[in-house]
């Protein structure tokens, strides 16, 4: 099953590189370094439940809502992210100026997508990303809602 998924995140991340026309970046510039500074990116269900699977990383990511999905005209959005860790100022997987999901191939799409180039397609990217949580809204209500 793990394999199949794995497969599986490979896929919807093409289609989302395709449709976005950006590619992947390693950069780990002092910009790159600031965007985990100013929020976690965000992952496709596939993303996320792949990284969710390692016990290690269970207390890093967290149910939340995203209300920056209506800066896109979406509403506001349920999606398990990574947290982000408000003692430490960076997202809970940056440690020593990088991603320690990218060296594992765990980084969340929007991550591997994203770029110091200031990219507008980020933005398409993003929103693709957004959708693909919203067929699961109704599965991670009552699991939001029953922890606030």
């Amino acid at each position: 099953m793990k394999h199949n998924l794995s497969q599986m995140a490979a896929n919807f991340q093409k289609k989302i590189i395709d449709l976005s026309c950006l590619q992947p970046s390693e950069c780990h510039c002092e910009m790159c370094q600031q965007m985990c500074h100013t929020a976690p990116c965000i992952g496709t269900p596939f993303d996320m439940f792949l990284i969710q699977e390692r016990p290690d990383f269970r207390d890093k990511v967290a149910i939340t809502m995203n209300v920056a999905a209506t800066r896109l005209g979406l509403p506001p959005i349920l999606m398990i992210a990574p947290s982000y860790k408000k003692e430490k100022g960076h997202c809970a997987f940056f440690e020593n100026g990088k991603c320690v999901l990218h060296e594992i191939g765990l980084k969340p799409t929007e991550g591997k997508l994203a770029s110091c180039k200031n990219e507008p397609s980020i933005t398409k990217a993003t929103r693709l990303i957004m959708e693909s949580w919203l067929p699961l809204q109704m599965d991670l209500a009552p699991v939001f809602f029953n922890n606030i």
